[in-house]
């Protein structure tokens, strides 16, 4: 097949995936990734880093997530990951 991979979804399914309100869904998904690959690199660079290092960094290199929002979406992959 040339290396395609083709997927066959009912109709009773697509139409149910476009019903859903995904909202900011995957704004967040992202923000929360863009988090844990500061979480990772940090691990990386210093073998072992803290909480408040991570959340130090991540705020100086990311003016926008100053907001309460924010802070608590960060502070809730913060702790998933040193859990």
């Amino acid at each position: 097949m040339g290396g395609k991979l083709t997927v066959l979804i009912p109709e009773e399914i697509r139409q149910l995936y476009h019903s859903l309100e995904l909202g900011d869904f995957w704004e967040q998904w992202e923000r929360r990734r863009l988090i844990l690959d500061y979480i990772i690199a940090a691990v990386n660079l210093y073998g072992v880093c803290g909480r408040s290092k991570v959340l130090e960094i991540f705020y100086e290199q990311n003016a926008e997530a100053t907001t309460a929002e924010a802070a608590k979406n960060i502070n809730s992959v913060v702790v998933l990951f040193y859990s």
